[in-house]
């Protein structure tokens, strides 16, 4: 008769060896692939080769582009003088680039009329 000792390492030996087998049986099957990865394959087998790898060039180009752009916004700029306004001459005898221009400050105006009177 088994002591129950050893009928419990008897036990836990057919476990063990149970799971290993069955582990083993497990491993031995390939994985199925994902819907995923089957609806893929089925797509690049359907599609002429030439349309994927013109895709594909297509692709590369676009981003070779925006890798591009984006490196020359980075780069600092030169700050741009605007052109200079020419002063033509109205009827009352007063320029026009005094109102053609924006964001005139308050200051300015006042230099502005000072040297107008004086003009006059």
């Amino acid at each position: 008769m088994l002591t129950p000792e050893q009928l419990q390492a008897t036990f836990e030996r057919e476990r063990r060896f149970r799971s290993a087998i069955l582990d083993a049986a497990k491993a031995s099957q390939p994985k199925q692939p994902g819907l995923l990865a089957g609806l893929a394959i089925f797509i690049t087998k359907t599609i002429p080769p030439q349309v994927v790898s013109k895709a594909i060039e297509n692709a590369g180009r676009s981003w070779l582009e925006s890798r591009r752009a984006a490196r020359e916004a980075d780069q600092p700029q030169e700050p741009k003088l605007p052109a200079p306004v020419r002063a033509e001459a109205e009827g009352d005898g007063r320029s026009k680039e005094r109102y053609n221009r924006s964001g005139i400050s308050f200051v300015g105006t006042l230099v502005e009329d000072r040297a107008a009177k004086l003009q006059e």
